[in-house]
Formats: C-alpha cells, sequence, structure tokens
C-alpha cells in the first residue's frame, strides 16, 4: 500500500505526511470547487459542507498516511464519522456498492496525491536532481488500461521538463501510473543514448455540466488533473527555505546556496517558471562588514532578472552560476555610487552590482570586455 512505503533512495517518507498535514479541511459542494494544484493546499470531499465533519475526514487520511492504515480500517472510520456529524444524502450513501466506491475513491485519492506530493519533493532535492538527472513515466494498470498512458510507459525525459507540468502522474482518478527519477547508468540500461523527445497526443475539450466552463486538456489527462501533485508546495517550500539563510552559519549557508544555483530549481527559476526571489550568494564577513549590511545572502527576485535578462541578453545561467566565485575572490568597488565587487575571471570582467531592498540584498551581473 502506498502510505507504508518507504520514499525512494532510503528516505522515511516524511514528505508525504507533511505535505498531507499541511493542508487546509475545507467545506465544498462539488469535488472541482478549488482546481489544480489548489489541491496542493486543501483537503476537500465532495459534498462535506461541515467544517468538522471535513477535520475529522481529513484527521482520518492522515492516520492512513502516517500509520498504514488499510483500506477496511478507514471504511469503518469513515462509517462513524459520517453518523457523528449526521451528514446524509451523499453521493453514493444509498447502496453498500455505491459507499464501498465513495470510501475507494476518497482513500486512493488521497494516498495516491500525497504519496505523488512526497515523491516530487524528494525528486526535486539538489542532490536528488544531480544523481538521478532524469525523469521516467512508468504505466502500472493492468485492468483497462488508459491508452494514452500505456503509450508513456518508459518514457524517459530530463526531470522537471515541462512536459511533466500537466503529466506528473496520477493522471486522473484511478491511475496507478507513477514518475521514477533514475541516473545515466539506468537510461542506458533502458537501450537509450538520451532522453526522449516528448509526446504531443493533442488535445480535448472538457465541458464543466454545471458551469458549461470549457476546459483544454491533454488528451490522456483527466479533468482536474492536468498537475503536478505537490510542485506548487515544493516551490513555497523553497521561498520559506531562503527566508531562513540568514539564521544558519555562514560556511553552511554558502555551500547551501552553491548547491542551489546549480540545481535544475535554479534552471527553473532562469527560465522565468518559479516566482519571488532566489539566493545567488554569500558575501564574505569582511565584504559584509564594510558594506554594513545586515544580511550576508545575496539574492535577485524574478522581475529583476527577467528585465536585466532582457537588456542583456549574452548574459547565461553559467555566468550567474558564478556569483558565489566572484563574491569570495572579488574586489569590492564602488562605481557611480553603487557597491560593486569585480573580478577578473576565465578572461571576463565581472562586476556583480549590489543594492539593498527592504532589507535584502539585491545583486545584477555585468560582463565587461
Amino acid at each position: 500500500m502506498a502510505a507504508n512505503l518507504q520514499g525512494v533512495f532510503g528516505k522515511p517518507f516524511k514528505e508525504q505526511q507533511a505535505f498531507f498535514r499541511r493542508k487546509l479541511a475545507l467545506p465544498s459542494e462539488r469535488w472541482d470547487d478549488i482546481q489544480r494544484d489548489q489541491h496542493d493546499k486543501a483537503f476537500i470531499v465532495a459534498g462535506a459542507m461541515k467544517a468538522d465533519l471535513v477535520a475529522d475526514l481529513k484527521g482520518s487520511i492522515q492516520k492512513v498516511i502516517d500509520d498504514g492504515k488499510s483500506i477496511q480500517w478507514f471504511r469503518e472510520n469513515f462509517g462513524q464519522i459520517v453518523q457523528k456529524h449526521g451528514w446524509s444524502g451523499w453521493t453514493g450513501s444509498d447502496t453498500p456498492a455505491g459507499v464501498a466506491w465513495r470510501t475507494r475513491t476518497i482513500y486512493t485519492t488521497n494516498l495516491k496525491t500525497s504519496y505523488a506530493a512526497g515523491r516530487y519533493a524528494q525528486m526535486t532535492d539538489p542532490d536528488v536532481l544531480r544523481a538521478r538527472p532524469y525523469w521516467r513515466y512508468r504505466h502500472r494498470t493492468i485492468e483497462n488500461p488508459r491508452l494514452e498512458h500505456k503509450s508513456w510507459n518508459d518514457l524517459v525525459l530530463p526531470a522537471q521538463h515541462p512536459w511533466f507540468t500537466t503529466h506528473f502522474a496520477p493522471n486522473g482518478f484511478g491511475c496507478n501510473c507513477t514518475i521514477d527519477a533514475i541516473n545515466e547508468r539506468q537510461l542506458k540500461a533502458m537501450g537509450k543514448t538520451g532522453p526522449d523527445q516528448p509526446p504531443n497526443n493533442g488535445t480535448y475539450e472538457h465541458v464543466v455540466a454545471s458551469t458549461g466552463e470549457v476546459h483544454v486538456l491533454p488528451k490522456g489527462i483527466q479533468y482536474g488533473w492536468d498537475y503536478a501533485p505537490g510542485k506548487s508546495a515544493t516551490e513555497e517550500a523553497l521561498h520559506a527555505r531562503v527566508g531562513r539563510l540568514d539564521g544558519l552559519d555562514a560556511d553552511v549557508t554558502r555551500l547551501h546556496v552553491r548547491s542551489l544555483v546549480r540545481s535544475t530549481i535554479f534552471q527553473r527559476f532562469f527560465a522565468g517558471e518559479l516566482q519571488g526571489e532566489f539566493p545567488l550568494g554569500v558575501l564574505p564577513a569582511a565584504s559584509k562588514a564594510t558594506l554594513q549590511s545586515p544580511t550576508a545572502v545575496v539574492m535577485t527576485s524574478q522581475s529583476r532578472l527577467a528585465s536585466h535578462l532582457l537588456d542583456f541578453p549574452s548574459i547565461g545561467i553559467d555566468d550567474y552560476q558564478l556569483i558565489q566565485d566572484i563574491l569570495d575572490a572579488g574586489v569590492l568597488i564602488e562605481v557611480e555610487g553603487q557597491q560593486v565587487i569585480e573580478l577578473l575571471l576565465n578572461e571576463i570582467r565581472y562586476r556583480v552590482f549590489l543594492e539593498p531592498v527592504e532589507g535584502r540584498l539585491h545583486a545584477t551581473l555585468m560582463k565587461l570586455p
């Protein structure tokens, strides 16, 4: 059972537990009252409109995830919660088969999505991304397989390829597909010399019967499932982690930031896929003291970076990944009233312009001939 599995790479699967625990218990009328990655933040059960009822149902699923409880246990607990709150008339309540279907849907959907979210958090860890830079789609449904999903079996793409934004499994109710992180050796063992090309199966339109709203979805992806469970939560965790960097030992912070800047997460930030701020480097103690800066962490924001790259397209991600080296070995000078750290590196004169912004220290990188 998914809830009883441990995560890959020998880690206890605390990421799945933490992901589900962070969710808000939210009363709702329909399962699609919230859309796509909003499900990363909220737990809902269609038709459960009382806050206490939803909270108890969420607590029941949390126990399933934490303790590996069976579906039989959940069904018994579900019945007790429903009776306690006097919830009646819910979809499936009229027949034993309906109750079995409804409880199985609640049980499996929350286990699979929380498991996928936990895996996403693990597989996007910078150390894991370096060791296992590819993601493989695994089709696992034997009875009544979805043909598109079957055709994607053993598809390998670079980790966090945009295709996974809509195709990160599971891809619908009852879907058993998963995504695995693999390394170069495993890729070659599959008979591949490199990652595959992302498939294009076309799109289809789904019309919401209650509202008439039209959604255009990739073929093979069920309505409401065109997102990567846990992706938004992982990005928010990154932003929270950035806010804690100044509380760490300077050497630890430097190693941590250097790892982040060399990760796939920074590639996505550099490409404009992630919003907010990102750490680029850590000032040496002497530079921090000279600047009288309250922080040693040098940042950039998505808006600042995008504007800068638009004006200076010759500056690439490889240049930005040198910022820690420039901060460590460069000379602090003043250029037109602005503090700059300058270094001649690889026959290129780099300048890191530093600007205090609301308690942060933001950086802009320039290359001089």
